[in-house]
């Protein structure tokens, strides 16, 4: 009775604190040192064995370790990932077969001895027998880069990039024309209608302007990847971990023996498999508290508004998806010219993307946060507002009568200047190893 009239003290004296179970548990390891497991508190006089109960039974308590994440995602990075997802959504609800057109590819080092994992290593024990030890190792140098790409129907295209090599750029761009001919023979039916979508993620090689410039020549529609994704990129949550899953523990002296086991394992993965992958990956888009990137709790809204848009027009914070791809077809079709937008979400949203890579718009690439680097934000504003600031304007039509009339006012020669700077910006930014600079 005593016991329990102690244990009913401790949780009443953790109430009136009002602190969470977990800062609790906290308050009273530290009142309970290791070395002293039989010092009383001055407030409740109970044993630390007593609080172990308390903690375990009453308050329900567990020690939970903590989970890897690829990185802490901002709210602009979760936001993004739920645009993102939103979109795809959407495709897949227009149209059912959507999902049937993507081609996702990406590329991983496939090891001459990679670790097993601590389930693999387990082992049969009996009662009372002490647990299985294993000497920590790493993984071995003899690698080998592999580059795969599957659809919903399996491997359409793979290679193993030469010894010493790894992918850039023009390596990227060969992959490419590899994997364009691994279609034209594989899957006849997009090759012939031209109806497939490639999907990738944001690292360099693949977003490099002479790649994008010749996927936009090509008509190659691209599914946007949102950063620090690899829970919905279909290569990184199944083809590439189930890979290497039947590959750990094992030693492989060459890379011969490298590519030859891992070749066997890619093509012991059913079809079945890669089709459940896929309607996985749909599922994958409904969960936004994937690797933190949950958003419960925050909500945003965007207005459709008018703009009058031109080749080197950049979008307000107000602009859709849709008032943007209406703003586009304004512009002429054909490839003789170049798009530069920001990163804003309206700009790579997918159904922008897919509207510019069916009218062949090849698109320069624009880093984030570089104000630094884009004409609008260096020149073409600032050169507007400064003209209005100082200035008030009773209403909306003399404030666009306005700033029209200064626009035009512009020189043709005043944006030539202002593309020779842009240029001299580029070599600024090389030259400080892609920090900010001085400006010119």
């Amino acid at each position: 009775m005593e016991q329990k009239l102690k244990q009913r003290i401790c949780i009443d004296f953790c109430v009136k604190l009002q602190i969470s179970a977990t800062e609790t548990f906290e308050m009273l390891n530290k009142a309970f040192p290791n070395d002293t497991p039989k010092r009383t508190t001055q407030d409740t006089g109970i044993f630390k064995t007593t609080i172990g109960r308390i903690v375990t039974e009453d308050l329900r308590l567990k020690k939970t370790p903590a989970k890897f994440i690829p990185r802490f995602l901002t709210n602009e990075q979760k936001l993004c990932r739920l645009a993102t997802c939103e979109d795809m959504l959407e495709m897949t609800r227009t149209d059912p077969e959507w999902k049937d057109k993507i081609i996702t590819g990406d590329e991983t080092w496939v090891y001459g001895y990679d670790p097993e994992t601590k389930r693999q290593s387990a082992e049969w024990r009996g009662q009372g027998e002490p647990r299985p030890k294993k000497s920590r190792i790493l993984k071995s140098r003899n690698k080998v880069l592999l580059v795969a790409f599957s659809d919903n129907k399996g491997i359409v295209h793979h290679e193993y990039l030469p010894a010493g090599q790894t992918v850039i750029k023009e390596m990227y761009l060969g992959i490419l024309r590899r994997l364009r001919e691994a279609i034209r023979k594989k899957r006849p039916e997009k090759w012939t209608n031209g109806d497939w979508i490639l999907h990738h993620d944001n690292a360099r090689p693949h977003t490099a302007h002479l790649v994008t410039s010749i996927l936009a020549k090509n008509g190659t529609e691209i599914l946007p990847q949102p950063p620090y994704s690899s829970d919905i990129a279909p290569n990184d949550f199944f083809l590439f971990p189930k890979l290497k899953a039947v590959l750990k523990g094992r030693h492989f002296d060459t890379r011969e023996d490298i590519i030859e086991k891992s070749l066997l394992a890619l093509k012991s993965i059913p079809k079945e498999a890669y089709k459940n992958c896929f309607d996985n990956w749909e599922k994958r888009w409904r969960c936004t508290d994937f690797f933190n990137g949950d958003l419960h709790g925050i909500s945003y809204q965007v207005s459709l508004c008018h703009i009058d848009a031109t080749v080197t027009s950049d979008s307000r914070d107000g602009i859709t998806e849709e008032g943007r791809q209406c703003a586009l077809k304004d512009l002429k079709d054909g490839n003789d010219w170049i798009l530069h937008v920001g990163n804003a979400r309206p700009h790579t949203a997918h159904v922008v993307l897919q509207f510019l890579a069916n009218h062949l718009t090849i698109q320069i690439p624009h880093p984030p946060y570089s104000p630094d680097l884009a004409p609008n934000d260096f020149f073409l504003y600032l050169k507007l507002k400064m003209n209005l600031k100082g200035r008030k304007f009773d209403n909306v039509d003399m404030i666009q009568a306005e700033s029209k009339a200064t626009l035009r006012n512009l020189s043709k020669s005043d944006f030539i200047s202002c593309f020779d700077n842009w240029e001299k910006r580029w070599n600024g930014c090389i030259e400080a190893g892609g920090a900010y600079f001085e400006k010119y």
